[in-house]
C-alpha cells in the first residue's frame, strides 16, 4: 500500500477507535480502492460496524475472494 492509502486507514482507524459512527466513517462504496484496502476496510466494518446485513455480505466477499 502506498503512504496514501495507509494514511487514509489510520484516519479511518483513529475515528472508530474515538467512537464514531463506523456507517458514516467507512465507505460505503469501496470500489475505487486497491483490493488490500477494502479487504482491511470491511475487516473493520465488521469488528465496528452496526448493519448485520452489511456484515454479512462482506463476510460473503472476503470469504470468496470477490472483493
Amino acid at each position: 500500500m502506498n503512504d496514501e492509502i495507509c494514511r487514509i486507514i489510520e484516519v479511518i482507524n483513529k475515528k472508530l477507535m474515538r467512537g464514531e459512527d463506523p456507517d458514516r466513517v467507512i465507505p460505503y462504496d469501496v470500489s475505487g480502492f486497491p483490493p488490500q484496502v477494502r479487504r482491511e476496510l470491511g475487516m473493520l466494518y465488521i469488528k465496528f460496524g452496526g448493519d448485520p446485513r452489511r456484515k454479512a455480505a462482506i463476510r460473503e466477499k472476503l470469504k470468496h475472494e470477490s472483493w
